[in-house]
C-alpha cells in the first residue's frame, strides 16, 4: 500500500500546466508520498529520511500552483529572479534527496526479500533520476543554453520519470 501511494503521488509531479496552473498539483503528490513513506517508516531508515524530505516539499511545492507561461519563442534569452532560481534549486535538492532516500529504502527491502536482480535497475533508476534534475538545476543556471538544455533535460526527465514510476510499480508488486 505504501509504495502505490508513492507511485500515485509521483504521477501527480509530472509537470502539466493549463495557462499557467498546475493541472496535477505538486502538492498533492507530495502529501501522497508523505502517506506512503509513513506506511513504509517502520521498514528501515531509509523512508524516515525521505519522508522527512516528503513533509517541507508539500508546502514549497504550494509556491509553484501558478507560474506565469512564458511563449517559447521568449524563453531564449529570459531571466529569471533570484526567487525563482533559489526556490527551484532547493526544490530539486529536497527531491533529489527524497529519491536518494527512497530508492535506498527501496533497495534495502529488495535485499532483504533477495530480489537481487532490482538492484542494478534501482542504481540505474537513481543515477538517470539524478542526471535528469541536474539537467533541470543547469537550466535555471545557464539561460543562455536554455533551448537546448530544456530539450534534453525534457527527454532525459520524462525517461527517468516513466522508469521511477516502473520501479514503484514493480515494488509495489513484489515488496508488499
Amino acid at each position: 500500500m505504501g509504495y502505490s501511494k508513492i507511485f500515485y503521488g509521483f504521477i501527480f509531479l509530472f509537470d502539466l500546466r493549463f495557462a499557467g496552473f498546475d493541472v496535477l498539483p505538486n502538492f498533492i503528490g507530495y502529501i501522497l508520498i508523505y502517506q506512503g513513506l509513513t506506511l513504509l517508516k517502520d521498514k528501515n531508515k531509509f523512508f524516515i529520511e525521505a519522508k522527512g524530505l516528503a513533509f517541507p516539499m508539500i508546502f514549497i511545492s504550494v509556491l509553484s500552483l501558478y507560474q506565469s507561461p512564458i511563449p517559447i519563442n521568449e524563453v531564449y534569452g529570459s531571466s529569471f529572479s533570484l526567487w525563482s532560481i533559489l526556490l527551484g534549486l532547493i526544490t530539486v535538492l529536497f527531491n533529489l534527496l527524497m529519491v536518494f532516500y527512497l530508492c535506498n529504502g527501496i533497495k534495502s527491502e529488495v535485499r532483504q526479500v533477495e530480489f537481487l536482480n532490482l538492484e542494478s535497475e534501482i542504481d540505474t533508476v537513481w543515477h538517470l533520476y539524478l542526471a535528469s534534475n541536474l539537467l533541470v538545476a543547469s537550466c535555471f543556471i545557464f539561460t543562455s543554453l536554455l533551448p537546448l538544455l530544456f530539450i534534453i533535460s525534457f527527454i532525459v526527465s520524462l525517461i527517468a520519470y516513466i522508469l521511477m514510476l516502473s520501479l514503484l510499480n514493480t515494488a509495489s508488486k513484489r515488496l508488499k
